[in-house]
């Protein structure tokens, strides 16, 4: 009589844990470049601000309106279109420690008129001021984000 050969089947229990490993590791790893951190906040606020900016300024010239945008350390609100949901509303920063400096404070003038004059805003984190974006038109394209 010959003896029977054993066939293994499945898998042991090391290599299990090596695929375990392996998982857990590339866990890791995509968790790390998922977190956000203040420098991709400020550009995320930067782009709200852009759509924003981009939004009441073609809702100026639809309605013939003069509308302004001011900003302060709480976020950014509009004045100047009758009855839009937009006007005179606060829009906070979606990040706490963004601000936002118009140039000189002055607000941005964002119509009636197609062509506006060039203008900037100048995004930064409270108590890191070498974390800039810059949110500008040059007055006849849309507003657009600059590092």
């Amino acid at each position: 009589m010959r003896p029977r050969l054993q066939v293994q089947r499945g898998f042991t229990l090391l290599e299990l844990l090596v695929v375990l490993a392996i998982m857990a590791i590339g866990s890791a790893g995509v968790l790390l470049t998922l977190r956000n951190t203040p420098e991709q906040a400020l550009a995320q606020d930067a782009q709200r601000l852009v759509a924003w900016l981009d939004t009441a300024r073609a809702q100026s010239r639809v309605r013939g309106e003069r509308v302004l945008c001011f900003t302060n350390a709480q976020g950014f609100y509009f004045t100047g279109l009758s009855g839009a949901a937009l006007s005179n509303e606060l829009h906070p920063w979606t990040y706490t420690r963004t601000r936002g400096d118009a140039q000189t404070n002055a607000p941005l003038v964002l119509g009636p008129e197609p062509m506006i004059g060039p203008q900037h805003i100048t995004l930064y984190l409270q108590g890191s001021p070498q974390s800039t974006v810059v949110v500008a038109t040059d007055g006849l394209r849309d507003f657009g984000v600059l590092r």
